[in-house]
């Protein structure tokens, strides 16, 4: 039971860490909501299944081999849980029917692996939960690429700077065989408990145990910054900022499409619309200024911000515009990736529905505001251009007193500055 849920997983966590920290969950796209009228147990066909109250089963695992009916599972030291013919060793070099470390959820612990089955032909990667109160499988997929290269979702680091990076506390190694091709890892003798975690969010987290604070202490992260991860905030949400508990907010006009995910902090799935586009001449524009702007823009020339508003008003599935003085870029498509507050950002104008405005007076402010916003950046450069100019037009006649008493020659420059000490 992760978290605060009320639903109930077969899962695996460390023994001796508080809070819970959970490293394998089975029913994870499966919970139960009974716990004392739900059984773990072995199928007829030999696997080890999860019946719910109504004695149907929700889960079962997939064992490799031919189906035995007597057999052991047994949870070893490292956190792997294994299936064997009873009477096995569940050590090498006997293989086990199947094992948990072959179906890892969002957890990366030493001993298991990611890469590939070539028996089963599937892929052994890490899947983000859905939010941290919900194991169900998330967006973001962490594998084993090609030329022991490691790929998230659409981020990418080669083997060798994930291996230079990480060494100095785990020791990587890389397996290709008749049966798979994985990487794994140990840890170095002496280290602190470490794993490795794909959050909700799409951050593949180092993280270390430690003993004296009890917590868990986060020693690297990719990407880096948040603001890194493709539509981290997700369609019509905006990037605010790395520190806080949430760095992602809905633009004006739209909400969350899950109030549990966001609060959670998954943000993936984004925002949608408080009211729908009359596509008349009701719609208005409000102004976001200083903003990265999105992904997917179609850009033409223009002569004006009217111009490019005007641009945007003739197709109803144009949902925002932005200009810069020579350029319109007008959007077809959801908002995606979004970062405000940047340096050099420019102003966006959202395209909304009359009901998210108070007044007609308002409204009118509104427009009057967003073709001020699209001009900012102009008269920011004239700005900059007009006060350098001031400055060397006023400091030009002045010079610096020399030292040791010489005296500036108001001669022309080839007469020599002599000292009158």
């Amino acid at each position: 039971m992760p978290g605060k849920s009320e639903n109930y997983y077969i899962g695996i966590w460390y023994k001796q860490v508080s809070p819970r920290t959970v490293v394998w969950v089975a029913n994870r796209g499966s919970p139960v909501s009974n716990k004392f009228s739900s059984e773990l147990r072995v199928s007829l066909n030999g696997c080890l299944a999860l019946y719910n109250s109504s004695n149907v089963e929700i889960w079962s695992n997939r064992v490799s081999s031919a189906p035995h009916h007597s057999v052991q599972v047994v949870l070893l030291d490292d956190g792997n849980l294994v299936q064997l013919p009873n009477g096995s060793s569940p050590f090498p070099p006997n293989p086990p029917l199947w094992q948990s470390f072959d179906e890892p959820g969002d957890t990366w612990i030493p001993g298991s692996k990611i890469g590939f089955n070539k028996v089963t032909q599937r892929d052994i990667s890490l899947t983000s939960w859905r939010n941290i109160e919900d194991p169900a499988p998330g967006p973001f997929l962490l594998k084993l690429g090609s030329n022991r290269s490691i790929e998230l979702w659409k981020y990418y680091w080669p083997g060798h700077e994930w291996q230079r990076t990480l060494n100095f506390m785990n020791q990587f190694s890389y397996f290709d065989n008749q049966s798979e091709t994985c990487l794994t890892y140990s840890q170095h003798k002496g280290s602190l408990i470490s794993r490795y975690v794909l959050d909700p969010g799409g951050q593949i987290q180092l993280l270390s145990w430690q003993e004296f604070t009890k917590r868990w202490l986060v020693i690297w992260r990719q990407p880096a910054f948040l603001y890194e991860i493709d539509r981290y905030c997700g369609p019509y949400g905006s990037f605010t900022g790395e520190s806080g508990s949430s760095p992602c907010r809905c633009l004006t006009g739209f909400v969350p499409a899950s109030q549990v995910d966001y609060g959670s902090g998954a943000f993936y799935g984004g925002c949608y619309r408080s009211s729908p586009l009359r596509c008349d001449k009701t719609d208005r524009f409000w102004p976001i200024p200083v903003v990265r702007l999105p992904d997917n823009a179609r850009i033409s020339a223009a002569g004006s911000s009217k111009e490019c508003e005007t641009s945007c008003l003739s197709s109803c599935s144009c949902t925002a515009f932005s200009y810069n003085g020579t350029e319109c870029s007008v959007w077809y498509v959801d908002l995606l990736n979004m970062r405000q507050d940047v340096p050099s950002g420019q102003t966006i104008c959202i395209n909304l529905a009359a009901e998210e405005f108070p007044s007609s007076n308002h409204k009118k402010w509104i427009d009057v505001s967003c073709v001020m916003n699209q001009l900012l950046p102009i008269t920011r450069v004239i700005g900059r251009r007009l006060c350098w100019i001031l400055y060397n037009y006023l400091t030009r006649p002045l010079k610096r007193k020399p030292t040791y008493g010489l005296e500036v020659c108001t001669c022309p420059p080839y007469h020599v500055l002599e000292d009158n000490g």
